[in-house]
């Protein structure tokens, strides 16, 4: 005999729905969510390169002291006990995610604001576009991209 007459029911599955430029329209709160998601990837991506930075100065301290170092596969992040190269891999993630959200914003605000956003907005993605290429150490690509946001931001202002 079965006990609780109900079935457990399949959880379902996420599916993300994109702000749309209508929703945009209605309600400032929706550009507000797309700037708060770009802005909390790329800070996420930030402190992660800065834990990175704080572990391999704790590596170069302890090398000068004549102390052991760890192999490379089993360097680990003293504080949070990750693998600084799983960090490295899951910042160049956030600051794709965070590209990502810009190329987002940028396709909501064109429709919805005017050409003086519309610029700023273009320079902020060129500079999240370089932050990205940066760290995937594509130098002369992100100086172009950082050279095109500071001709926007000195046409804007």
């Amino acid at each position: 005999m079965q006990q609780g007459g109900n079935k457990a029911k399949a959880p379902q599955e996420y599916t993300p729905k994109p702000v749309t430029a209508a929703e945009a329209k209605q309600s400032d709160l929706y550009m507000q969510m797309l700037i708060f998601k770009c802005e909390a990837d790329w800070a996420y991506a930030m402190s992660m390169k800065k834990a990175i930075s704080t572990q391999e100065g704790q590596k170069q301290e302890e090398a000068k002291a004549g102390l052991k170092n760890q192999s490379l596969f089993n360097q680990q992040d003293k504080n949070s006990g990750r693998n600084v190269y799983r960090l490295k891999a899951h910042a160049r993630k956030r600051f794709q995610a965070a590209f990502k959200s810009c190329t987002q914003l940028a396709g909501v605000i064109e429709e919805v604001l005017d050409s003086f956003s519309k610029y700023e907005t273009q320079a902020y993605l060129e500079g999240m576009q370089a932050s990205y290429l940066m760290e995937v150490e594509k130098w002369q690509d992100a100086l172009d991209y950082l050279m095109r946001a500071k001709v926007i931001y000195q046409k804007v202002a």
